[in-house]
């Protein structure tokens, strides 16, 4: 006889290749005719956006564009202490990956390690982008187990239980903001602006039926030529922004992630009322990358016998990655920032920009430490005629840890970092104190190989025989109760009645009536 068994589908992520590339993106670029001459460059600066990815023959082809921002000491008599230069650069790159068929779901990440240049003259200027490009690739695997029994009498079943994280739902979607925004009044009209910096920040961010709500906030930072006197002057502004956006698959209960990066940003100088240069018009695109994933927990059957016969099991053993702990956490960093040497005191803080990445993850029994660097560049004002402005970079590291139940020195995780809030405190003229919120979310895995049941077949007994109507049995080291009633052809639940046993401990040499 054939026990009928309750079949349960899970859907697993299985990761085919995972890479971490550098590219080195360059362009040169000529200084307008209507621009003045480069006497000393001041800052390189810029972002990255992703146009194209795909997978083709075994590799993963990735097309971008590097926008570059260069601030310059100009030479000779001018209106201004500092001009700006613009430069758009379209790359390429490919990545090989061996074991993909083409049907993998892609994730790409890109991020500008740094930027460089070399000054060839007065009007030419070669830059260099070091572009960081990390590539995942991932196939759902469906896997049928079975979870109890439907139809088979006598027969007893042990499960355990399985718990696994899958991404379900990849989105990418695009959010567009036009604003426009006036200086306060304490601050001189515009007369050219050099350069804009787009900080997005989450705030809120929900799954529903096909659709998620996404809520945030946009940091921006202008700098700009004041009409009076030609001086650099820093503005501040914060658009908050509400998007219902369409992401099909996804569902209310699922957990959801977002990350968003900038695709292209288009300011311009508008007029008041008055007819003043005072408003700044944005229009500013927003990548969105959305993932949803489905969290299932289930029991699974790992061991049968029957009562009235012998019991034949069919496995299936697989490979499982389990989901051990999903966990979010928040720090506060702090830091002091100290000046280099050879750079002219700050006189005023024009733009910082924080960026957060992870090293190394340490896990130990019940706990998770997650150990990486904080990357700040901070862009200011000088007093020194001859460089107007510079900026400096400085890198720091942080270390948090986090209770994780359950977590071992077998598991493996995942872990993310964002930046959540950025503020500073001017130290005196050569030092800046940091206070950066972080961020953490963590997910452990470990990776078990499992030999579930798939099948149940049971056989009358050829010599059944007589059986004593009470054995005794000495409980011996490796021995639970389930597999003395499997020996016995008992059930737990009667092995705990005639015994009296009120939890599934047993001590070595303690003895067990079977009663029949």
């Amino acid at each position: 006889m054939k026990a009928t068994l309750k079949k349960e589908i899970i859907q697993t992520s299985d990761v085919i290749c995972q890479k971490y590339n550098r590219t080195t993106v360059e362009s040169d670029v000529i200084v307008p005719d209507i621009n003045p001459d480069i006497l000393k460059v001041l800052d390189v600066s810029g972002y990255i956006t992703v146009t194209e990815k795909n997978i083709r023959s075994g590799k993963v082809y990735i097309q971008g564009t590097v926008n570059m921002t260069v601030l310059y000491a100009p030479d000779g008599e001018v209106f201004s202490s500092v001009k700006s230069l613009s430069s758009t650069q379209e790359f390429n790159h490919t990545i090989d990956a061996t074991d993909s068929d083409g049907t993998e779901n892609l994730s790409v990440e890109v991020e500008p390690e740094n930027f460089n240049y070399t000054l060839i003259n007065s009007r030419k200027i070669s830059l260099r982008c070091s572009v960081g490009v990390n590539v995942k690739l991932t196939r759902c695997r469906e896997t049928e187990l079975a979870s109890g029994i439907e139809s088979g009498e006598n027969i007893c079943v042990n499960t355990r239980k399985i718990r696994v994280c899958n991404t379900t739902v990849s989105s990418e979607n695009r959010i567009v903001i036009c604003e426009q925004f006036e200086l306060s009044s304490d601050r001189p009209s515009i007369s050219e602006l050099l350069k804009t910096t787009v900080f997005p920040e989450s705030t809120e961010f929900t799954l529903m039926e096909n659709k998620a709500v996404a809520k945030g906030q946009v940091r921006i930072c202008t700098l700009y030529i004041s009409a009076d006197d030609g001086s650099v002057q820093s503005f501040e502004h914060t658009l908050p922004f509400s998007e219902v956006l369409d992401v099909d698959g996804a569902e209310e209960d699922m957990e959801g992630e977002i990350d968003y990066s900038i695709s292209d940003i288009y300011c311009e100088v508008r007029d008041d009322s008055d007819g003043e240069p005072r408003i700044i018009g944005i229009d500013l695109g927003l990548g969105t990358l959305i993932r949803g994933m489905r969290i299932q927990e289930f029991d699974v059957i790992c061991d049968a016998y029957s009562i009235d016969g012998n019991t034949s099991l069919t496995t299936d053993p697989t490979v499982i990655e389990q989901l051990v702990d999903n966990t979010t956490s928040q720090m506060t960093h702090k830091s002091t920032v100290i000046l280099p040497e050879a750079l002219p005191e700050i006189a005023q803080i024009c733009d910082l920009s924080t960026t957060a990445s992870v090293d190394r993850i340490t896990v130990s029994s019940g706990e998770i430490t997650v150990t990486g660097n904080i990357k700040s560049t901070i862009l200011y004002m000088t007093r020194d005629d001859e460089m107007p402005l510079c900026s400096f970079t400085d890198t720091s590291e942080f270390s948090h840890s986090m209770p994780a139940p359950g977590v071992s020195e077998n598991s493996v995780c995942d872990a993310k970092v964002f930046i959540e809030h950025t503020s500073y405190t001017m130290n005196g003229a050569n030092s800046v104190d940091l206070r950066i919120i972080l961020g953490l979310s963590v997910r452990s895995f470990i990776t078990e190989n499992i030999s579930p049941v798939i099948g149940i077949e049971v056989t009358e007994e050829s010599s059944p025989g007589k059986k004593p109507c009470i054995t005794f049995y000495f409980v011996r080291s490796g021995d639970t109760l389930w597999n003395i009633a499997k020996r016995y052809h008992t059930t737990v639940d009667a092995l705990k009645e005639c015994n009296n046993l009120s939890s599934d401990l047993l001590n070595i040499g303690q003895q067990i009536r079977i009663c029949r």
